[in-house]
């Protein structure tokens, strides 16, 4: 199976993706330049539209009619992409905007709450943290990551990776308050889980940064397929229409003859996912 190129535009680091079934439009995310972007998924030959908003954007958590919302280094806000207009939905608290973090992944969970995380620009030295928004305002949460990705919500639990350790937990969401168990054990590999999605059948897709590949989870946390990519780094993935796995990735300075790294490609799964 041969994956696709989707957009032919280069992200220094593709993330966030999101798709709104309605327009047909898949969005995602430049954090390095601060962009957002989107594509019609059945337009392949059409251009990829670019919107900088500044401020790092990180994840797309919902699309309605032309109002993004998104989480920043900021906090929650809302981009309109017909009059370029952009305002702030929830702010993360004062204390934590005066230091060197930035926000990585993050999701709308079943009860219309959103949860996303921070890193630090020093991960050795510093953890980063999981927030909580509901109802115009950002909670910190206790349990902590030093680069949260992943956010899928699996049962009553929130699968989330920590890329820094090589490692998938459980996250139990109770009130304000959340604890993690471990879930997935990477941390002898060359790789680290990145971004991920589920499955229309319950199985996790994850993307392997330095590992050139999606693999694909059962519920007990098991490898059951691995789909070979031509980026080193796929940071994320979005399934549409039980068919089309998309996949943001990262530039890899390092390979000088890597031309497809920071695009977004797609695989045809076919019958794989019914």
């Amino acid at each position: 199976m041969k994956a696709k190129i989707f957009s032919e535009h280069r992200c220094s680091l593709g993330e966030g993706i999101y798709f709104e079934p309605c327009s047909r439009y898949l969005y995602w995310v430049d954090i390095h330049q601060s962009n957002i972007l989107r594509k019609n998924v059945d337009e392949w030959e059409s251009r990829t539209e670019v919107f900088n908003v500044g401020n790092q954007p990180s994840t797309i958590l919902n699309v309605n009619n032309d109002i993004v919302t998104f989480v920043d280094k900021i906090g929650v806000k809302a981009f309109n992409t017909k009059d370029l207009s952009c305002y702030l939905k929830g702010q993360i608290p004062n204390s934590d905007l005066d230091t060197p973090y930035r926000a990585n992944d993050g999701v709308v969970l079943s009860d219309g709450s959103a949860l996303f995380g921070t890193m630090h620009e020093k991960l050795n030295e510093n953890v980063g943290f999981l927030y909580k928004y509901k109802n115009g305002m950002v909670h910190k949460l206790s349990t902590q990551f030093h680069i949260p990705n992943t956010f899928v919500e699996k049962d009553k639990t929130i699968l989330i990776s920590d890329s820094f350790e090589k490692k998938i937990y459980a996250v139990s969401m109770d009130a304000e308050h959340s604890e993690k168990k471990l879930w997935a054990d990477f941390s002898d590999c060359d790789f680290t889980p990145d971004g991920g999605c589920k499955a229309s059948f319950g199985n996790i897709y994850i993307s392997l940064w330095d590992g050139s590949a999606i693999v694909e989870l059962d519920s007990h946390a098991n490898i059951v397929r691995r789909y070979d990519l031509p980026v080193l780094r796929p940071t994320n993935c979005h399934l549409v229409d039980k068919r089309w796995l998309f996949i943001t990735s990262a530039k890899s300075p390092s390979l000088i003859n890597d031309s497809v790294s920071g695009m977004v490609l797609c695989l045809d799964l076919g019958g794989e996912v019914e």
